[in-house]
């Protein structure tokens, strides 16, 4: 079986030797405290602060076209990383261009960048409440054994750091001369694509395309027209024959109906219908030629008048259904071949009259986009030429430091206390390691006991 280790043996060692530990702990804090006083040089704490102040300007001629660069991106989205923002800004405290920077300012030879940045120190400040970071307050504290120099390097520091970060968050991608290059550019592109239009309007056949086709419209509505007058035409004689027809059925219900004295009337009659039938070019038969003074006849013989308006009634109705035919004729007809060319030609002129206009919107397109390109980049480089002038600020020197009165005290503390420590953790090694070694062994019995024998000697 493995032997079981037991604590109690050694608590009972560190509880025996306990006034040991205890004396070899505060003695090695005394003595690195005296040390510390008497030795270590002095040092003085210097602190200058800065605020967190954006102010950005955008200058916007044309609100179509803005510049969204990195400084007015974090400007927008600030609200959302307050705590990575003012992380960045207090890293930035030490760096080595604003090092650089104040070892110009002061003209300091001896001083070296590593040497000042070891003195600097960032942290975001404010006062009490501020504990948890929210503060908009930068201390920039530097450590020094000389509290005028102390503040002085604070001061020239928190300036340094000032302009720097300004230059940093406030500085543009664009720059006045590239956009000013880029807008000459577009200039020259602009004047080519006018002249490609210039010349290709000056070589167009748009109008002569227009003039051929106007007069090929023009023809073939003339041949439309001509035709639809004689349709019209048709029609027109076929209403009036209808209507004689109508005149004629009337008549001959008349004289079948009448008696002794209707002859002479209806002779009359007779004669006014056969002069409208040949008015309207009706080619009549012989025997149903108007004869002027059979109207004067004593006697008319009403069997004669019958038989004259049947013929003409048989006449109308001929004529009638010839016009029908002619009509039906006339509408099946194919198209004349002149008139179905010039379609041709009218379609031919169309497909060539749009060609050359969307060749010519085309050019028209680019010319413009060219020049609102142009004129974007035009009122863009008088944004950059105003916003060069107009500094943007992230921070602002808001209290300069002044000269410590006293040392720093807490290091001296810190040695008596880090050397407190490793004096406990000794004694405690030793008392073990001496039992370890001399089981049993009583240092305190044995000091107790050469102390009592000196004292018999003397």
């Amino acid at each position: 079986m493995e032997e079981e280790i037991d604590l109690r043996r050694y608590l009972q060692v560190l509880l025996r030797y306990a006034w040991l530990i205890v004396s070899l702990a505060l003695l090695s804090a005394l003595v690195a405290f005296l040390v510390s006083t008497t030795t270590a040089p002095r040092q003085y704490n210097a602190t200058a602060s800065v605020l967190i102040s954006q102010s950005y300007s955008q200058i916007t001629f044309d609100p179509r076209f803005q510049t969204v660069d990195s400084a007015n991106m974090l400007a927008r989205s600030y609200a959302l990383n307050q705590q990575s923002h003012r992380a960045a800004l207090v890293a930035l405290v030490r760096n080595g261009h604003v090092a650089e920077a104040v070892m110009e300012q002061l003209g300091d030879e001896s001083l070296r960048p590593v040497q000042l940045l070891s003195m600097v120190s960032g942290r975001i400040g404010g006062g009490a409440g501020t504990s948890d970071g929210n503060s908009d307050v930068i201390d920039i504290t530097v450590t020094c054994g000389e509290p005028d120099r102390a503040a002085e390097i604070a001061n020239a520091w928190a300036e340094a750091y000032v302009a720097h970060v300004n230059v940093l968050y406030g500085s543009r991608p664009e720059s006045y001369a590239s956009v000013q290059q880029q807008a000459l550019s577009e200039w020259q592109v602009y004047r080519e694509a006018e002249e490609a239009l210039l010349s290709f309007l000056a070589a167009s056949r748009a109008e002569e395309l227009d003039a051929r086709l106007a007069e090929t419209q023009s023809l073939i509505d003339e041949m439309l027209d001509d035709r639809q007058e004689t349709m019209a035409v048709y029609y027109e004689t076929r209403r009036k024959t209808e209507q004689l027809l109508d005149d004629a059925g009337a008549l001959l219900s008349q004289i079948q109906s009448g008696g002794k004295g209707n002859p002479a009337t209806n002779q009359l009659a007779l004669l006014m219908l056969k002069s409208q039938v040949f008015a309207s070019s009706v080619d009549l038969p012989a025997q149903l030629q108007i004869q002027i003074g059979a109207a004067d006849a004593a006697e008319v013989d009403a069997g004669s008048q019958q038989a004259d308006v049947e013929a003409l009634i048989d006449v109308l109705e001929r004529r009638v259904a010839g016009l029908d035919g002619s009509i039906k004729e006339a509408s099946a007809a194919p198209v004349p071949v002149l008139l179905g060319q010039l379609y041709d030609q009218k379609r031919a002129l169309v497909v060539e009259r749009e060609q050359v206009r969307a060749q010519e919107k085309e050019l028209v397109r680019a010319r413009d986009l060219v020049w609102e390109t142009y004129s974007t980049l035009q009122v863009k480089a008088a944004e950059l030429g105003i916003a060069t002038q107009t500094a943007d600020v992230e921070v602002v020197f808001a209290s300069p430091a002044v000269e410590p009165l006293r040392p720093v005290g807490r290091s001296h503390l810190l040695y008596a206390g880090v050397a407190g420590a490793s004096g406990l953790a000794f004694g405690m090694l030793f008392v073990l390691g001496l039992d370890y070694l001399r089981p049993g062994f009583d240092l305190g019995a044995s000091i107790t006991s050469r102390l009592r024998r000196s004292q018999r000697r003397s």
